[in-house]
């Protein structure tokens, strides 16, 4: 780490090699559904569900070991024990031999990966410089994105074309463990800043839900539902309309959803650091609605070639969650209540818009045909886009100060 001009960079980019690693551990069976779904004979909805149920125990791990390490000050050891836990389980899924072990896995899944994206973030809020936020999230997600959005398709297809299904969910085991093992040696634990106010403050075990009396939170945990809802149902569903009503072959659609997740790249590097100059809430509108209105296209787009860029169009936009997820409301609390508010606002996008929402298209995919879905992602996220209108923007450079919890707007009642 010490020989990266700035150590936030350099955190930013290790950190990010470990979501990456999340990512395409939970996407494997969005990339390999015809293959699974084939094999183990499973509908839309339950398609859905599996790919889906791993929202519940992520939201729920997420929040309270976010809860615990605010309460604690410190983020590593929770975080590094995160990354050997999902690393333990990353082959659990290549075992399931029915839809209920597929859902059990992915159940365990789900809670060992959970606390990680909002740990992670939560150290990067910490150790950047306030006008270096979007930038260093921005690093975080395209190194992510790269890993676990732009290869993932090509790397898991490949393997299960000539391997099987099953032999690629072992691919993130050992990856995993020697990330956590750099974690430990080179991150270092940021000292926790606290304002005159929230310093007065004792920590109690009281304090959780207080942060929702924040606007930023609670308006971002609807919008980051929203947006994660419309990215999910894109990611779970593309590969199965472009298979089925759009007659593209598993190498084909492999090359589609690869060019969505290089586009997601580049967007996850440029949006949030382009955020910082602009602010959150116009990149939010913008871009949401250009991911709508891309998704909406794949029912025009003709050649495979057109597919590839409407869907690399509809990627680009594809982790504008990270603002609403992680930087408004890392940046609308302080410090110390930073973990809280991330889990909040992400447990709230994975369990409606990780969670529910794909389950739901997949019932209305059953009902109304596989036709139906890019419409249902489109709408969601612009109904994402245009409800950040109301947040109060929490870009440093465009309010005074950068904003705070009140205290007495958290204070127990005894």
């Amino acid at each position: 780490m010490r020989g990266f001009p700035s150590y936030q960079q350099g955190l930013a980019l290790l950190l990010g090699l470990v979501g990456g690693l999340v990512l395409f551990d939970r996407n494997a069976i969005n990339f390999l559904s015809p293959f699974i779904v084939a094999e183990l004979k499973l509908n839309n909805a339950e398609l859905g569900v599996a790919s889906s149920v791993v929202a519940l125990t992520w939201a729920s791990a997420g929040y309270l070991v976010g809860r615990w390490s605010d309460r604690a000050g410190r983020r590593k050891p929770y975080y590094v024990a995160a990354i050997i836990a999902f690393s333990l389980c990353s082959m659990a899924s290549g075992l399931a031999g029915g839809f209920l072990g597929l859902i059990l896995t992915r159940l365990a899944m789900g809670a060992a990966e959970g606390p990680t994206p909002i740990l992670g973030i939560a150290m990067i809020m910490r150790a950047s410089a306030p006008s270096r936020r979007g930038l260093n999230m921005g690093i975080l997600s395209v190194t992510g994105v790269l890993l676990g959005g732009a290869l993932a398709p090509l790397v898991l297809v490949s393997l299960a074309t000539h391997l099987g299904w099953r032999a690629a969910f072992f691919v993130t085991g050992i990856p995993g463990l020697l990330a956590a093992l750099a974690v430990a040696k080179f991150v270092r634990e940021a000292p926790e800043v606290d304002t005159a106010e929230t310093s007065a403050r004792p920590r109690d075990k009281r304090y959780g839900f207080d942060v929702l009396r924040v606007r930023n939170v609670w308006l971002c945990g609807v919008i980051s539902s929203l947006l994660v809802a419309g990215n999910t149902v894109a990611i779970v569903f593309t590969p199965v309309f472009l298979v089925g009503p759009r007659h593209l072959t598993p190498t084909d659609m492999g090359i589609v959803m690869s060019s969505f997740g290089f586009a997601s790249m580049a967007g996850a590097l440029i949006l949030p650091a382009v955020s910082d100059r602009l602010g959150r809430k116009p990149i939010l509108l913008g871009f949401a609605t250009f991911t709508a209105a891309s998704l909406c296209s794949l029912y025009w787009a003709g050649t495979t070639a057109a597919l590839a860029a409407t869907m690399a169009a509809a990627g680009f936009g594809a982790f504008l969650p990270i603002l609403s997820i992680g930087v408004i409301p890392g940046e609308s609390v302080a410090d110390r209540d930073r973990g809280t508010a991330l889990g909040l606002a992400m447990g709230a996008a994975e369990i409606i818009g990780g969670f529910a929402a794909p389950a739901l298209a997949g019932l209305a995919a059953d009902r109304l045909g596989q036709s139906i879905l890019p419409a249902i992602a489109a709408g969601c996220c612009l109904a994402g886009g245009l409800l950040s209108l109301a947040l109060n923007e929490s870009a440093p450079q465009w309010i005074r100060s950068a904003p705070r919890i009140a205290a007495p707007a958290l204070v127990p009642s005894e």
